[in-house]
C-alpha cells in the first residue's frame, strides 16, 4: 500500500497538482487528480491583515495578539505565537508556490490568490 501511495505521490507532484496538506489560510479546490490551492474565504481576511500589519511594521509578536483577539484559530488550535505568524507570512504560497523539503517547487499556481 505505501509503495502505491508514493508512486501517486509522485504522479501528483510531476503533473504539477497538490499532493499532502494546505498551508494555514488555504483550501484544496479541483478534481481528484488536478487539485489545487486557493485562499480561504473565512481566513482571506487575517491573512490580508497580517500582511497589510507587518508591511506597515508590526512585528510577528504584535500580529499574534490581534489574531488572538480576533478569536482565529491556528492550524492545531494552539495560541498564536509569532514563530507560527512569521511562518505563515514566509510561506512560499502567499506568492502561489508551494516548495517541497528538498526546496523544489512543487505547485506553481493558484486558481486565485487573495
Amino acid at each position: 500500500m505505501s509503495k502505491r501511495y508514493s508512486d501517486l505521490q509522485s504522479h501528483l507532484k510531476d503533473k504539477g497538482s497538490l499532493a499532502g496538506r494546505p498551508p494555514w489560510g488555504f483550501i484544496v479546490v479541483g478534481d481528484k487528480y488536478d487539485k489545487t490551492l486557493v485562499p480561504d474565504p473565512a481566513k482571506v481576511k487575517y491573512l490580508k491583515g497580517m500582511v497589510s500589519r507587518a508591511l506597515r511594521g508590526d512585528t510577528y509578536s504584535s500580529i499574534a495578539p490581534w489574531l488572538e483577539l480576533e478569536g482565529v484559530e491556528t492550524v492545531h488550535g494552539k495560541k498564536w505565537m509569532q514563530n507560527t505568524v512569521s511562518g505563515i507570512l514566509r510561506s512560499p504560497s502567499l506568492k502561489g508556490r508551494r516548495i517541497d523539503a528538498a526546496g523544489k517547487v512543487e505547485l506553481k499556481r493558484h486558481v486565485r490568490s487573495f
